[in-house]
């Protein structure tokens, strides 16, 4: 008999600030060994690429720019008023001719694939969602995932998400000194940033460094990294 599956539980802790998912999972799923003061599930702290303001509009990181809209327009035109189509066939049937001299038009068919190429290297790399995930007794586990983002009205974010890599990094517990919540000066304005500082002088990690939240948000994660990695703030 199999065992039943694990139950994921989604949940959304600040209303005003969506791009925050506690994705919980128990503990059993992992194979860890509990100890009688650590929790039944881990929690994984994903923050999305977007942000909401005051007035509720999102401003996305994820998101389709006027230049990138550009760019694909640039495309779309160049390939339909150079007939680049009838370009592609006759390259493929005078093959044998490249070797005497590339034409105008084998050029501009070059160029053409060339900017696709690239376009779509540059969009496939978008950061999607960042996370940590606090392991009792264990450590820190960071995670990257890039993909595609695509409009899509029917999802909570408003996105169709499509990872396509996924980077881990994993911090133990015996390399880490504290986690802290600083702030620092960028240009004209302060930011806070989540730090995970190593022991022995060996530098500070920054989690979600791409995805950039707001403080909220960091110290929501703030809390919980260090109830389960320090018991504390249990009864927070």
């Amino acid at each position: 008999m199999q065992p039943p599956t694990p139950i994921v539980v989604v949940t959304r802790p600040l209303s005003a600030h969506p791009q925050l998912e506690n994705i919980s999972t128990p503990l059993s799923s992992h194979r860890l060994p509990l100890t009688d003061g650590a929790a039944g599930s881990n929690v994984e702290y994903r923050v999305y690429n977007y942000r909401v303001s005051q007035n509720g509009r999102m401003k996305r990181g994820d998101g389709w720019s006027m230049s990138d809209m550009g760019i694909t327009l640039s495309l779309v035109w160049m390939f339909w008023s150079y007939r680049l189509w009838n370009k592609a066939k006759g390259l493929y049937e005078h093959a044998s001719e490249v070797r005497n001299g590339w034409s105008t038009e084998q050029v501009v068919l070059l160029a053409w694939l060339t900017s696709c190429i690239l376009f779509t290297r540059y969009k496939c790399n978008t950061v999607l969602y960042e996370s940590v995930t606090p392991l009792p007794g264990l450590g820190i586990q960071l995670a990257s995932s890039r993909g595609i983002s695509l409009p899509w009205a029917y999802s909570p974010h408003r996105r169709l998400l499509l990872p396509l890599t996924t980077s881990y990094t994993f911090i133990p517990l015996a390399d880490i000194s504290t986690v802290i919540l600083n702030q620092a000066l960028h240009r004209f304005s302060v930011r806070y940033y989540l730090g995970v500082v190593k022991k022995d002088g060996r530098g500070v990690v920054v989690p979600y460094s791409d995805v950039r939240p707001r403080f909220e948000v960091l110290l929501e994660v703030y809390h919980g990294v260090r109830e389960t990695l320090f018991s504390e703030y249990n009864e927070c």
